[in-house]
Order: C-alpha cells, then sequence, then structure tokens
C-alpha cells in the first residue's frame, strides 16, 4: 500500500563564504617558548601558494628573482684568489652546494617573503666557517626576543601543522662570538620595518586581496568551463517526491533519499568537479505548486567586461605593490596589445624595475654573502675598494637595447662587425664581397658633374 504525504517546499543549495587572508600580528606562546604567525604559523605557506595561483604574481616573482641573481657571483680572482674553491663549494652535501645555487633559492624566499635563512656550520676552530646550507624560511620561528631587542633562539618545523610528526627543533641564532660552543646556528635575514618585529612586512601585502581576487578569477572560469557553463542554475520540478514504500520489500522509501538520488543524477552530468551552483525548488505536487513556490532569480554571470574590468584591476593592484611601472616586465601585453610598441620601450621598461625594484635587493643580498663568504677564508670585505669590488652579482636584462644594421654599419669598422656575428678578424690586405671592385691601372675615379642649377 503507498501513502501519500505532503511534502513541504524544500530548497538545496550551497553557502558562498568570502574568506579573505588577513595579515595576523605575531604570537608568543610561553609555554613552548616561540612566536609564531597565524594559529599555526601558517601565514607565510599559505602567501606562497596564492602567489603560485596568481598567474601575475607568479610571473613577477620569477621575472624579479631572475634579474635579482642575474649571471651570479662575480670574484675578482686576482685580488683573492681564494674566493675560487669558496664559490665553488659552499656545502659539502645537499642540492645547494654552490655558491650561485645557493643564492638563487635564497632569491627566491627573499623576493617572495622578504627574508631568508640559512643553517651555519662553523669549523672546529670556532673562527672560520666551514658550510653554508639553505633553510625554507617559511618553516623558522622566532623565539622571543631579549632585553636588548635580539633573538637568541628560532625553532625549525618542516610542517607546522603537523608538529606532531615533525617535531619543532631549536637552533640557536647566527653569532659569531658564541662560534666555537655552538657549532651550528641560524642566520636569519629579514627586512625589518617600523612597527613590525619577529617577522618582515612583506611587499606584497597591500595586494593580497587583488592576489587572491585573480587567483578566484582563474578558478571561476575553469568552473564554468568544467560545469560545461551550467552555472547557477534554477531546476524547479512543480511535483516534488513523497514519502513511500518498496512494494516488494515494504522498506520506507523517503523524498529526502529520492531528491537526494536525482540531484546526484543531475550534478554527474552538468556540474564539473570544482563547484556545485545549482538550486532545486521543489513543488508539493498540487495544482497551484508553482504558485506556491519561492520566487528566485538567478544572478547572471555578469557581462564578460565586467570580468575583463576586475582582471585588469587585479593585474595594476599586483604591479603596483611589487613597484613595477609596465605590465611587459611581467610577460602581460600593454594597453595596446602588445609587448612594446619598439625594442627602445621594452628595455627602458626592464631598465626602470631592475634600478627601482632588483637592484636593491641585489646589493641586500650581496651584503650579506659577504659577510658569510668572507668568514670561510677570513676575508674582511670592509676594505674592498668601489672600484673594482672583490665580489659583485654579475647583472643582466633580458632585453638589450641595440642599433639598427646601417648604423652600426656607420660606426663600426670591419673586425668589430664580424665580432658581432661571432667571425674572426680577416687577415690583412684580404678582400671581402663588400669592398668596392679595383680599379684598372692609371684610371681614377668617375666624378659626378654638379646638379645644374
Amino acid at each position: 500500500m503507498t501513502t501519500t504525504k505532503p511534502v513541504s517546499l524544500a530548497l538545496s543549495s550551497v553557502d558562498i563564504q568570502l574568506n579573505l587572508l588577513e595579515v595576523p600580528r605575531p604570537t608568543y606562546n610561553r609555554g613552548r617558548k616561540w612566536v609564531l604567525l597565524g594559529k599555526n604559523h601558517e601565514f607565510m605557506p599559505k602567501v606562497l601558494e596564492l602567489l603560485r595561483k596568481s598567474p601575475t604574481a607568479a610571473a613577477l616573482m620569477s621575472r624579479k628573482t631572475a634579474l635579482v641573481v642575474g649571471d651570479g657571483f662575480k670574484a675578482n680572482l686576482q685580488a683573492l684568489p681564494k674566493l675560487a674553491d669558496v664559490l665553488k663549494k659552499v656545502a659539502r652535501s645537499g642540492r645547494h652546494r654552490t655558491a650561485n645555487q645557493l643564492l638563487l633559492r635564497v632569491a627566491k624566499d627573499f623576493v617572495r617573503l622578504r627574508g631568508f635563512a640559512l643553517q651555519v656550520v662553523w669549523a672546529q676552530d670556532g673562527v672560520h666557517i666551514a658550510e653554508l646550507h639553505f633553510q625554507r624560511f617559511e618553516t623558522v620561528a622566532s623565539g622571543p626576543m631579549n632585553d636588548e631587542g635580539d633573538v637568541e633562539t628560532y625553532w625549525i618545523c618542516r610542517d607546522w601543522n603537523r608538529q606532531g610528526l615533525y617535531p619543532p627543533k631549536q637552533i640557536p641564532a647566527f653569532n659569531p662570538e658564541l662560534a666555537s660552543t655552538q657549532p651550528v646556528q641560524l642566520f636569519y635575514y629579514y627586512n625589518e620595518e617600523p612597527g613590525i618585529e619577529y617577522y618582515p612586512a612583506l611587499e606584497c601585502e597591500s595586494a593580497l586581496p587583488y592576489i587572491e581576487m585573480e587567483a578566484d578569477l582563474a578558478l571561476f572560469h575553469g568552473t564554468n568551463v568544467a560545469s560545461n557553463f551550467a552555472a547557477q542554475t534554477v531546476v524547479a520540478i512543480n511535483s516534488g517526491p513523497v514519502d513511500t514504500q518498496d512494494e516488494k520489500t515494504g522498506d520506507p522509501i523517503t523524498a529526502k533519499s529520492q531528491r537526494d538520488k536525482f540531484e546526484a543524477a543531475f550534478e554527474a552530468k552538468y556540474v564539473g568537479p570544482k563547484g556545485k551552483r545549482i538550486i532545486y525548488l521543489y513543488g508539493d505536487g498540487t495544482t497551484d505548486a508553482a504558485e506556491k513556490m519561492a520566487k528566485i532569480t538567478a544572478i547572471g554571470a555578469g557581462s564578460s567586461e565586467m570580468y575583463t574590468t576586475y582582471a585588469k584591476l587585479a593585474q595594476q593592484a599586483i604591479l603596483s605593490a611589487g613597484s613595477c611601472t609596465s605590465p611587459m616586465v611581467a610577460g602581460l601585453p600593454s594597453d595596446g596589445g602588445g609587448l612594446g610598441g619598439n625594442g627602445s620601450e621594452l628595455y627602458e621598461s626592464f631598465k626602470l624595475f631592475f634600478n627601482t625594484a632588483c637592484r636593491p635587493d641585489q646589493q641586500e643580498l650581496l651584503d650579506a654573502f659577504k659577510d658569510l663568504l668572507g668568514r670561510f677564508v677570513g676575508i674582511d670585505f670592509t676594505g674592498e675598494p668601489e672600484e673594482e669590488p672583490w665580489l659583485s652579482i654579475a647583472s643582466t636584462l633580458p632585453v638589450e637595447y641595440t642599433f639598427s644594421e646601417a648604423t652600426m654599419e656607420l660606426i663600426m669598422t670591419d673586425d668589430e662587425l664580424r665580432a658581432k656575428i661571432g667571425l674572426k678578424p680577416l687577415p690583412a690586405g684580404t678582400k671581402t664581397a663588400a669592398d668596392p671592385p679595383a680599379l684598372p691601372a692609371g684610371s681614377a675615379p668617375i666624378a659626378h658633374p654638379p646638379a645644374a642649377v
């Protein structure tokens, strides 16, 4: 026997929560003796995740890192031949054994998180450094400051969300005066800002909402494609299911189980793996079911111009926070749609970005490495001449300013032109196809008559 029971209006939907990433204040845990940035020190890993998901931020950070590192360290080996062996080997094991490998990895952290960390292994004499090992910056938590405002110890944890699996380990702060009693120390460097303690102020902090916006826009469009553009669809069923029972077994079959089965089948066909934005309306089966249903107007996906506007707004905010005045530097087209109307414009964009945003970072890293690399062999870089530095970073720009072929032909010699294309100079007296043909003996060049007045 089948029983019929009126079913009240049911509405199935998905709540949308907007959780913007906020910058937390450092919190000192007295019981654990460390200072965390976020409940489980999760702020920096979240920032790195957002930077990877934002196309503009990812491209800008990658380009800035490349410009900061350039061609790596350049040493004046005539003045200090001892530096040659140090640059080739700063660690006996690990993935960053050369100074250039270490510089590249350190620059990635410094550009993105405004700080970096290195484990310093001292030699047995307690005076010289024996090895330098890279330490991921987001894995380090600071200890409390002493009365002088210095941090004496740090804590390292591979994953602060899983401290049971990876117990935090204590490591003393870098202090050459205690090297004889502390064979391994942590060199922890970051940009200090007014009102900020323990951790650096992110350069991209003001653009974090826009970085998250750009990542969400990419996810939104991806969901549209995955769901066959069936976004925010209202499915109205005038005659909804009712409670019943199986005719053979007599087992009850609820209206809810029937709705769930229908929705699962519908979504399997039309909903992608990244989003569910379908609203179901069920009537009670009466003739006026349509009148009793809730009047819901689906929020349209909006015009393409609106999303283009938000995408441009996010890009501009990210570029501005990164001190980048031209989108071409990050590989984005200019307002004209291309990557620059001429080579001079592109060159000037890279040059301005390098001098204002990259060169200061490069100098900070160089100063830090001079202090550390100099301690390998006892070199004091304070006596380094400015005209011919003992150690520098070879700067490069991906775009160089070049002259036209006609201009180079006018201002360069034959040997210089050949060297430009990788050819050796010709022996003296050798003629080329570009040379004018020799005149017969006794003849003279033909003089052009003056133009008629």
